[in-house]
Formats: C-alpha cells, structure tokens, sequence
C-alpha cells in the first residue's frame, strides 16, 4: 500500500540515515537522506570512545557491522575509525565505510539543511553530554538537534545544561503514569516504539503538550494509523508517500 502523505502529515525522520538505501549510520547514507526532500531530520546513534571521542554506530559492540567485535566504550577511536562495514549493496566489508565522526553528521545534516534526530547511546557522564551538545553548537546545529536516549540520566543531564533544548524520551512500552510524570516535569517528548502507542497514550501525550515521534514506522499500514492517532514524527528506514 502506498501512504498518501495528504493523509498523513508528520515529519519524516530517516533512521540510522536512509538506512534502506545505504548501510546505516554511514556518510552514505546520511547523504542519500539529506538527498531527499521528504525527510525533515536525520536519526543516528552516537557513541563515547575509551579515549572519549564520539563516533557514530548503533550498536555497542561492532561485529554486527564490522565482522569484528569491539565494544566502542572500551575501544580507542583509532581502532575503530581503521574498521570498515558491511556494505548494504554487497554484504561485504567495505573499508570505505568508516564509522562516522560525530562532526560528519552534523555537517551533513547541515550541508543538507536537515534537522539531526541523535541518540545518546549507552550511560554517559555528563561532561560527555555536554561535550556532545558543544559538538553540535561548533558545527551550527544546535538549533536544529533533537537529542533521544533510553537513559533518563543522559536527558536530565542536557536539561541542566540547555533547559529549553529539545528531548525525547525513548521507550519500548506503553508509557505509565511515572514517565508521563517524568516528561511533563522536565519538558521532554516521547520517541516511543510505533506499536506500542495506544490511543489513550497519545490523547494523554497531547493533554500535556507532549509530541510524539514513533520508531521504526516501515509499514505503511501502521504509518497511517499512528498518524491518526496523532504523531508527530515517524521514524523509518523507508520513505512512505
């Protein structure tokens, strides 16, 4: 089924880049996304290196894209940057595709006038939150950086540093009346799991003037019915419509 975006008006958020189109979180693929005019921001995963360098990866561990396994925090960067990834095209490690350095992104989603969607992967310290926030503040994209994470610690950490940055919660359930608490205290959005967002969920989001981003929205079917519901963003590998 083809989405009619008339019918469905959110923003379009490339996941780990156009992820359906070159191997994610790569330059290449967060050029193919800044390539297309559909997409209002692009999604990717940044990590802290041993030596306290960000790269961008989704995974803690490389081996699923890298064919070796090094966890990226205990990791120095030289060691990291020198891997190459599994090409997407060829299924074979291709020693072009370096992990990103955090300033790649943002550059990219620069050049390309995209907003940066970026999770802070892993518990960081907080000098690290903030060497991330300054990261995109050089670059001139601070203004157009929506951070997310899993980690309540790592958001709170942006909140005291950039009280009206804007933040997304991120989680697999159906949120409870905690972390409705927990955003409506510290102004933070939700970036939830498509499936997992119940119509009484998304009219409580919206009672508190929280936005709602849902991930990974490759279904066009689920697509439709969440922006019914009242999303604001959906996060995808594909671009529907």
């Amino acid at each position: 089924m083809k989405l009619n975006r008339d019918e469905c008006n959110v923003k379009w958020v490339a996941h780990r880049g156009f992820s359906a189109r070159e191997t994610e979180n790569t330059c290449a693929a967060f050029v193919a996304a800044g390539k297309e005019k559909g997409f209002f921001a692009i999604e990717s995963d940044v990590h802290v290196t041993k030596n306290g360098a960000y790269l961008m990866h989704h995974d803690s561990d490389t081996y699923r894209m890298c064919g070796e396994h090094h966890i990226i925090e205990q990791t120095e960067a030289s060691v990291l940057r020198a891997l190459g990834q599994i090409d997407l095209h060829t299924g074979k490690v291709n020693e072009a595709l370096r992990l990103p350095e955090l300033s790649d992104y943002f550059e990219i989603c620069r050049a390309y006038e995209k907003w940066a969607v970026l999770e802070l992967k892993e518990s960081m310290q907080a000098c690290h939150v903030a060497g991330i926030a300054d990261a995109a503040k050089q670059c001139d994209m601070l203004e157009k950086t929506i951070f997310i994470s899993f980690y309540p610690e790592n958001l709170l950490a942006l909140r005291k540093l950039l009280p009206q940055q804007p933040a997304q919660f991120l989680t697999q359930k159906t949120p409870h009346a905690n972390v409705l608490a927990f955003l409506r205290e510290n102004r933070f959005d939700l970036d939830i799991r498509g499936d997992k967002l119940t119509a009484a969920a998304a009219r409580r989001l919206r009672e508190q003037g929280c936005a709602i981003n849902c991930w990974t929205v490759n279904d066009p079917d689920l697509a439709k019915r969440l922006c019914a519901k009242g999303a604001d963003y959906l996060t995808s590998n594909e671009l529907h419509g």
